[in-house]
């Protein structure tokens, strides 16, 4: 007899008060073909039966065959509140809601029962203290709270529901994003849409049911200003289609994995290209001919912000970056990475100088020199990278200019590796350059593998006197001797990068106490040997990852005079490949 031709006679058997038979019939169904109904039917009959903890024990096994069922749940917690055992109750329904598909009657069902075991366990005179605040700071509370997170207060209590979403500023930007979001149906966007009342502007999209409608719903329904897409897969002409209702869009952020090709993002780009303000795009595979590119860039009259990352350029990446930069007047950050070069593709040739406006430079392109780019007076971030590795010792000449002459910069970061350190930080003196005026110190500087000579005495100019940051990594020929001359010329260093460095010991004394001295002969006078002063120290942060003749005690010592470290040897992280001699 198959199982469900047991269930049916056991059902039978149930409704005519047999509950033995029931129970007999209901076994033998589940030892052909357990299943959540099956359990749940027997549950039932257990209860009938006054017999609780067997009630119980079927209601687990219909959780662990169907966590995404309200049935186990919902058995579950009936069984348990006639237990007298409301708490546990409480936690196994608010542990289903976690579980279940918010979507259908079971999970409805589930909810009230929520509700109904939170009234049960509350106490009779308790009060939510959150109720008591006027309306003006709970206003303030509920934006220190995440979209996310005030659609799970909402589900609290109908209370907190009625007040969050009569109040459209909390829907003015959605954003759907964060770590192990569900799958969100476009019912909850449409709801959203509406409470908002025409004033949502921005909205962050991801794991959606159904995109293109979701997306059709915001451009055509909201004055979409920002938008942002986080890991919504591959796009293509829908998504032009989409947006094109979008009159109002001023900012599009493409984020990892959301794919789409050049064509598509060249549509988007021409479609808003009047009114976009901010762009960017995580990761575009390949950019092909200037001759595509040039009509699009051109027009981008009223563009602030560049960002873009691509895999290669097959030709023509300087007059690529060329149009752009005469297209967007206002232009005041440029990032733009490349990850190869293309076949025959030489270095870049750009000029920067003429962007009055632009204060944040990120370049990762092929170039030979600094020369091949000319930056603007007005830059206060520098970052420049290489797509090989390779070493480039001349990467700035001997006797440029280009550094002393950015006299509003503020933070540099050269990646690139072999620089000659000493002679790298001589680029910034003003005198040798014959700057003049009042120009600000450098507050961050980063470099990447440089060498120092063994028997080069540093001697940094006064514009770097008041750095706060420096980073030197992966840099082989830093030994203690040579922190110390640099340590002794930066009395304002808080945070302090060496890792992968030859260091010991005796440096971390250095920092510490050195910095201390340092300031004490500034308040005090000079002070004879290195005293400890409290309390009084500069740095505060040091990296020290990877450095091999570093020991432990060190680090620890460090640490106990209130010093932030941050100390791993990576190749010795587990799961990596050891290596033995």
């Amino acid at each position: 007899m198959s199982a469900t031709t047991l269930q049916t006679q056991a059902r039978n058997a149930y409704k005519a008060k047999e509950y033995d038979v029931a129970l007999t019939l209901f076994n033998r169904a589940i030892g052909r073909a357990p299943s959540v109904q099956l359990y749940d039917n027997r549950a039932a009959c257990n209860v009938r039966l006054n017999d609780l903890p067997a009630a119980l024990k079927d209601a687990k096994h219909a959780i662990h065959l169907g966590r995404e069922d309200a049935t186990g749940y919902l058995r579950a917690g009936s069984v348990l509140s006639k237990m007298e055992k409301p708490e546990v109750a409480l936690s196994i329904y608010a542990h289903g809601l976690k579980c279940v598909r918010h979507i259908g009657a079971g999970y409805e069902q589930l909810k009230k029962m929520h509700e109904q075991a939170l009234g049960y366990c509350a106490p009779k005179n308790s009060v939510d203290p959150m109720t008591r605040l006027p309306r003006e700071l709970a206003l303030q509370v509920l934006d220190y709270l995440t979209f996310r997170e005030r659609t799970k207060v909402s589900r609290t209590s109908p209370g907190w529901m009625k007040f969050i979403m009569s109040e459209p500023r909390f829907w003015q930007d959605l954003n759907l994003s964060g770590p192990n979001s569900k799958r969100v149906h476009s019912r909850f966007v449409s709801k959203a849409i509406n409470i908002a009342r025409k004033k949502l502007t921005a909205a962050t999209l991801h794991n959606l049911t159904d995109f293109d409608k979701t997306l059709f719903a915001l451009a055509r329904h909201c004055p979409l200003e920002k938008l942002t897409l986080d890991a919504t897969g591959l796009r293509g002409m829908e998504f032009v289609r989409a947006l094109e209702p979008a009159t109002t869009l001023k900012e599009l952020r493409i984020l990892k994995d959301t794919e789409m090709g050049e064509t598509i993002l060249r549509a988007v780009m021409q479609q808003h290209q009047s009114r976009l303000e901010v762009l960017q795009v995580a990761h575009i595979k390949r950019l092909t001919s200037p001759a595509h590119w040039t009509p699009v860039l051109s027009e981008l009259s009223r563009l602030r912000e560049f960002n873009l990352t691509i895999g290669y350029s097959e030709s023509g990446l300087s007059d690529i970056l060329a149009a752009l930069v005469a297209g967007a007047p206002l232009l005041q950050r440029l990032t733009f990475h490349q990850h190869v070069g293309g076949s025959g593709i030489g270095p870049v040739d750009l000029d920067l100088s003429g962007c009055k406006n632009l204060t944040h430079l990120d370049l990762q392109v092929l170039m030979n020199t600094a020369s091949d780019v000319s930056f603007p007076t007005s830059l206060r971030y520098l970052k420049l990278a290489l797509i090989s590795g390779f070493a480039r010792p001349e990467f700035f000449a001997q006797d440029s200019s280009q550094l002393a002459d950015l006299a509003n910069l503020e933070e540099a970061h050269i990646l690139v590796p072999g620089m000659d350190f000493d002679r790298f930080t001589s680029l910034f003196d003003l005198h040798k350059h014959s700057v003049s005026g009042v120009v600000p110190s450098l507050k961050v500087l980063s470099l990447l593998r440089p060498s120092i000579p063994a028997h080069a005495m540093l001697e940094m100019p006064p514009r770097l006197h008041s750095m706060e940051r420096l980073s030197l990594r992966e840099c082989l020929d830093l030994t203690d001797d040579k922190l110390e001359q640099i340590m002794m010329q930066l009395p304002k260093l808080e945070v302090l990068d060496v890792r992968g460095s030859k260091i010991t010991g005796a440096s971390l004394k250095t920092v510490i106490y050195g910095a201390k001295r340092i300031q004490v002969e500034q308040v005090d006078g000079a002070v004879d040997g290195i005293t400890p002063l409290e309390g009084k120290s500069m740095v505060k942060e040091l990296i020290l990852n990877d450095c091999a003749d570093l020991g432990r005690d060190a680090v620890d010592w460090a640490r106990a005079m209130g010093v932030k470290v941050t100390y791993k040897m990576t190749g010795l992280e587990k799961g990596s490949k050891k290596i033995r001699y």
